[in-house]
């Protein structure tokens, strides 16, 4: 949206009157739960309206129904830090309409404007929109990638007053069994807290179970536990109750493991909280998540080719001449590379033959290939992690590379592989490693 004069229509049922109507991104609308709506904007001293018919009755008068009032980009409301997008949060409430609806966005540098009113310049888009029931699909923060796998608690970060914490981590025992104190952590007083992390973050929106029972006796009438998450393990914010009266259990059998299912809050869950309502006794026996947001590695490459000699007649790369490959390689991800997934096959010109021996004389490397990192964590064995290949397409496969090279020069050698162990990391800054090998201009 900008605001110079727009004098497109924008009323119509479709609300497609106008063909510039482009500047708002709407997400997923769901009830009870916070969207972020984004809307592009361009001009100095422009302020945005924005409007949705919550209750579907064609107007955007009744309360509530203004959602945006006089914001400016990277001003008071604004959801977004990013300059030219205007983020805007809303919650559409239990009771709004599920029938297609619409919303209104104005962009003017004129303030307080209403819905309908004339404005000198600047932009009206309509869309049209739909609320639905339930939570949106599981989704994930930007820069880290959904899986729709399951996963459970990996550590306690706070055990205080727990037996057998350490019980609660790791996979769920089904549901319907016995949860004795030899297989599950326990909790029996007021004061006690425990908090477990999954070691990555569940996916907000996603589903998270927690697997608890309560005590037999009296006690198991009147057993409760709080439940509270987090995706920082710093704010905690309320996300469900287990027990407290007989009606509110999932069953009524007692001293049976029952699933409480929770939906996480946007911005995803790493850390569940567990208090007791009560001084009874309850068994957890762990927590699972149904989607993950993992990060992804990315990891880029380059080559270079340099004299290995800087003075004389050898520093030229001419004929019978050697030369220093240098290939490099940074993670620029969020997040590490599988272990053991690092591969560098490089194939070397026909001009050129292989030095199977020590890279540079008195210089730090010992062999044919010198590996360097920064930050990348992984380990290196010249011994078992570098291999050669003799054929004439680039090996797949480590394991295809078998060619032993003669010592010295050797113009049968066409690939090299090198194949680092452990997981690559991710990091600011960047981790990187390198690899150089020798070889000779035919």
């Amino acid at each position: 949206a900008t605001n110079t004069v727009d004098a497109g229509p924008y009323d119509s049922p479709g609300a497609n009157a106008d063909a510039g109507d482009d500047g708002v991104t709407i997400p997923a609308l769901n009830q009870t739960f916070q969207s972020t709506i984004a809307v592009a904007v361009a001009g100095a001293g422009g302020r945005l309206q924005g409007y949705i018919d919550w209750n579907g009755d064609g107007d955007f008068i009744d309360a509530g129904e203004q959602i945006a009032s006089d914001i400016a980009d990277n001003g008071a409301g604004d959801a977004n830090p990013a300059a030219g997008i205007i983020g805007v949060a809303v919650t559409p409430s239990a009771f709004t309409t599920t029938a297609p609806t619409f919303a209104r966005f104005r962009w003017s540098t004129a303030l307080g404007l209403g819905p309908t009113v004339f404005a000198a310049d600047g932009e009206v888009e309509d869309y049209r929109v739909t609320i639905s029931t339930g939570p949106p699909p599981p989704s994930c923060p930007a820069g880290l990638t959904l899986f729709n796998q399951t996963g459970n608690a990996t550590a306690v970060t706070t055990g205080t007053g727990v037996l057998n914490a350490a019980r609660a981590l790791g996979a769920l025992a089904a549901a319907g069994t016995s949860p004795p104190g030899g297989a599950s952590a326990e909790i029996n007083d007021a004061a006690d807290t425990l908090v477990l992390d999954f070691g990555a973050l569940a996916a907000q929106y996603s589903t998270i179970f927690v697997s608890t029972a309560r005590d037999t006796g009296t006690q198991g009438d009147t057993a409760g536990l709080t439940i509270e998450t987090s995706a920082d393990g710093a704010t905690f914010t309320a996300a469900g109750t287990y027990g407290t009266a007989p009606a509110t259990y999932p069953s009524a059998v007692q001293n049976a493991l029952e699933r409480v299912n929770l939906t996480a809050p946007a911005g995803g869950v790493r850390f569940v909280r567990l208090r007791t309502v009560n001084a009874d006794d309850i068994f957890v026996d762990g927590i699972e998540y149904g989607a993950v947001c993992l990060g992804t590695a990315t990891i880029v490459a380059a080559k270079t080719v340099a004299p290995a000699i800087a003075t004389g007649p050898e520093q030229f790369q001419t004929p019978g001449n050697d030369v220093v490959y240098t290939i490099s390689a940074t993670n620029i991800g969020s997040g590490s590379a599988d272990a053991g997934s690092v591969l560098v096959i490089d194939s070397l010109p026909a001009e050129i033959e292989y030095f199977n021996g020590d890279m540079d004389g008195a210089g730090p490397a010992t062999g044919p290939v010198f590996f360097s990192q920064t930050g990348a964590g992984l380990t290196f064995n010249p011994a078992t992690d570098v291999a050669y290949s003799s054929a004439a397409t680039r090996p797949a496969t480590f394991a295809a590379c078998t060619y032993a090279p003669a010592a010295g020069y050797d113009a049968n050698v066409r690939h090299v592989c090198v194949n680092p162990k452990g997981a690559m990391l991710s990091g600011d800054p960047d981790p990187t490693f390198a690899i150089q090998f020798r070889a000779r201009i035919k």
